[in-house]
């Protein structure tokens, strides 16, 4: 996995999988609470696209999908900033966030890129 700043998509981040069999795009939103109120300061990412070869792209913008907690937000905004990052906690926080979002994604196009 490759850790990017969003490129040429409206995306803030975006991630490459299987050199670059996958792009996982995220946008950075603000924290909402139980209410629906933004909070403002608490910055989480959002899955808002997903593109395969053999599948084609599958745009989440419209879908009710729901962002990363706090401290994995926190940790893969950090790995940006940083010269490096660690590949492993990068493969968890995406893992755990496409498992969070399942239901929206194409379940034969994340078996076929080994990504559940």
């Amino acid at each position: 996995m490759r850790l990017q700043a969003g490129t040429f998509r409206d995306a803030d981040v975006q991630v490459e999988v299987n050199n670059g069999s996958v792009f996982i795009d995220f946008r950075i939103v603000e924290e909402e609470d139980y209410t629906g109120t933004r909070r403002r300061g608490k910055k989480l990412l959002k899955l808002v696209r997903i593109s395969f070869d053999g599948f084609g792209c599958r745009d989440l913008t419209s879908e009710r999908v729901r962002p990363m907690d706090v401290e994995d937000s926190r940790k893969m905004l950090g790995m940006m900033g940083s010269n490096g990052c660690d590949e492993e906690e990068l493969e968890r926080i995406v893992r755990k966030n496409i498992a969070m979002n399942q239901s929206f994604i194409w379940e034969d196009a994340l078996k076929a890129h080994g990504l559940i």
